[in-house]
């Protein structure tokens, strides 16, 4: 058995072994901004960067940078690390730890020649480091890279969102057109009854009886003929919850399918965001009689995350676990939620082969997939991966060859 423990290390950066890259990116309409009490080093970084075509805003005051930064939203940030008032480690805390700047890359940039003090930076969140004196070059090179790496991250995820959508596309289609048969089949059902129902109204004003004894019949008709008035009911009801099936799947569609964005952190339900990713799957779910087991916690617990990216892991790993399970003859998928020390757990087991263990260590990495070759990248687990430890949680996955895979998911509770 394979059991693979995916917590957030610490990144090589400036304390280990450095790879330069130059690649090309292009400049325009790309903000950057500079954070240095010095002056001298703000115009020195703005000469470097603005060579480039980028539009750089430089500031000496740390908190009206901030201000700043929270308002503009820019694409890259240039760091001092020595500072009054604030230093540059408090501002990397501030700008890691809120929801709408922790992913604008930020390079560091150091007085210190020591090594802890340079992966002191990394673990706070910064993408890398400089030491002084500045290098032209360096920081040309690094700004670009990591520009371009941001870049590359949106549209991974972008295409990788909209290939899960195409795949999705059959099924949607079965769980609306499905409905919408039984909508249009039960109103015109009702059009022939409310049809009917006028024709005897007329008939019976037509008729040479007395005037009490028609008022009588139809008396009879709609108050005491019950028959008439549950199959009015009837094809109501069943016109009105097919209808509502069909807007059910659709809006699951629309929220899963709507840009990255940066959202607040709520208080979100497992069992919520399990149901509405199942609702998108139940084709595939049915066509390969696939049984899904599902056992929450009788409390209610909510994670801290986001709606939307919880909704991104809960489509990846029950897409993982239903790709999995169609593939042999148990088909099962069991989903259990617990409480585990100071995290919130969610495990999704499969009935699938496992992966092997030459594989496992393999399943983070960008574009690795056991997919055939034009259903979409492998980003899944990645990405997955990237969103937890963004929450401080972590991943684990149990998987033995022939048997099967669980992954787990730990995230914080919200408080």
């Amino acid at each position: 058995m394979n059991i693979l423990n995916h917590h957030q290390e610490s990144p090589g950066g400036c304390a280990g072994r450095e790879l330069m890259v130059e690649v090309v990116t292009p400049s325009k309409d790309i903000n950057i901004v500079v954070i240095d009490d010095s002056e001298a080093s703000c115009r020195r970084i703005k000469d470097y960067s603005s060579k480039d075509g980028y539009d750089v805003c430089t500031y000496t005051d740390p908190e009206k940078a901030l201000d700043a930064i929270f308002e503009k939203k820019p694409d890259l940030i240039i760091l001092d690390d020595v500072m009054p008032h604030i230093n540059g480690f408090e501002i990397l805390r501030i700008l890691k730890g809120k929801d709408e700047t922790s992913a604008i890359p930020i390079i560091f940039i150091s007085s210190l020649r020591e090594i802890d003090e340079r992966t002191k930076a990394i673990k706070l969140g910064a993408e890398d480091c400089i030491v002084r004196p500045v290098n032209e070059r360096e920081l040309r090179v690094k700004v670009r890279n990591f520009l371009h790496l941001n870049k590359l991250k949106n549209e991974i995820l972008n295409r990788e969102r909209l290939a899960s959508i195409g795949r999705l596309a059959g099924g949607i289609a079965h769980e609306i057109n499905n409905p919408l048969t039984g909508v249009i089949t039960n109103l015109q059902l009702l059009k022939k009854e409310i049809d009917r129902f006028i024709k005897k109204i007329f008939h019976l004003l037509e008729e040479k009886s007395v005037e009490n004894e028609v008022v009588q019949n139809m008396k009879k008709e709609l108050l005491e003929d019950n028959v008439i008035k549950e199959k009015l009911s009837k094809y109501i009801t069943t016109a009105i919850d097919g209808a509502q099936r069909c807007s059910n799947v659709v809006s699951n569609l629309l929220e899963y399918s709507k840009p990255v964005r940066k959202e607040k952190i709520v208080a979100v339900e497992w069992k919520d965001v399990i149901e509405s990713a199942l609702s998108l799957l139940k084709k595939t779910i049915d066509d390969n009689n696939i049984s899904v087991n599902m056992n929450f916690s009788e409390k209610k617990l909510c994670i801290k995350c986001s709606l939307w990216e919880a909704k991104q892991i809960a489509i990846s790993i029950l897409m993982n676990a239903v790709q999995a399970s169609s593939q042999t003859r148990k088909r099962t998928i069991n989903i259990n939620e617990y409480i585990d020390g100071e995290f919130i757990a969610l495990e999704v087991s499969d009935s699938g082969y496992g992966i092997s263990r030459e594989k496992v260590n393999s399943i983070f990495d960008y574009f690795y997939t056991t997919r055939a070759e034009g259903e979409g990248f492998g980003l899944g687990l990645s990405v997955v991966n990237q969103i937890v430890m963004k929450y401080g949680g972590k991943l684990s996955i149990e998987t033995s060859e022939g048997e099967g895979t669980a992954i787990r998911i730990y995230l914080p509770p919200y408080k």
